[in-house]
């Protein structure tokens, strides 16, 4: 309204006389929508076993009956949430392939941050504790042969496993070695033959007919049992 009372009015322009419409042009702003971030991707879960072993000789240095295995499994959440309800299921075996049953099954021993036995912090690792005890048909397949396999439960129920490593990266297998303990047994045997004259006639001398006893003793003199032993003697000069 001016000062004599008259209305006076205007649409507004853009601005932007460069479009051919110099008035009341709209003023019209672009707005680029930005689209939403894709979801992070889930979190995952994954677990790592090693399983080491150490024998104890019972004196005698070789490889015999009553040595010990000792074996150390390590667990290790790898993963990027909690693991619960982790169980070690043991495989044993001679140097054949067949089963055998440890003499102490796997036994929790600690974990690094603290968690109670069957579960696993992020980057947390559990020590568990097993050990064997050599029989001598073990030492006669030459060698005894163990993986275990740890299972566990991720945050969202997913099931992880993994097969043991043996811990030796230097073999050119950095995953899933079973852990082997070679016992590299010697096999030998000793003959002793002993003559025994029998002076039947009692006269101080050998005279023909009379008896000469051999006594033969074999003595597995190594570390593994022997089968089909026998002796094949030849004495010179009798036909």
């Amino acid at each position: 309204v001016d000062i004599n009372g008259k209305t006076v009015e205007d649409q507004s322009d853009n601005g932007d006389d460069t479009d051919g419409n110099t008035t009341d042009d709209n003023t019209n702003v672009n707005v680029d929508m930005i689209p939403n971030p894709p979801p992070p991707p889930p979190l995952f879960a994954d677990i790592k076993v090693t399983k080491e072993a150490f024998m104890t000789d019972n004196g005698d240095g070789k490889p015999s009956a009553n040595d010990i295995i000792d074996y150390t499994i390590t667990v290790t959440n790898t993963g990027e949430v909690a693991l619960t309800n982790v169980t070690l299921t043991d495989m044993l075996t001679d140097g054949n392939d067949v089963s055998l049953d440890l003499t102490i099954e796997p036994t929790f021993d600690s974990a690094t941050l603290g968690s109670a036995e069957g579960e696993l912090k992020v980057s947390e690792t559990a020590r568990y504790y097993a050990s064997y005890t050599l029989k001598q048909n073990d030492i006669n397949t030459a060698a005894v042969k163990n993986v275990v396999e740890a299972r566990a439960f991720g945050a969202n129920n997913e099931v992880v496993s993994d097969i043991s490593d043996n811990g030796i990266d230097d073999d050119g297998n950095t995953e899933d070695d079973p852990t082997i303990i070679d016992l590299d047994p010697v096999s030998s045997i000793s003959l002793i033959k002993e003559a025994l004259f029998i002076d039947e006639n009692n006269d101080g001398y050998a005279s023909v007919g009379e008896t000469i006893e051999y006594r033969f003793s074999v003595t597995n003199t190594g570390d593994v049992d022997l089968f089909n032993v026998e002796i094949v003697d030849k004495l010179e000069g009798v036909e």
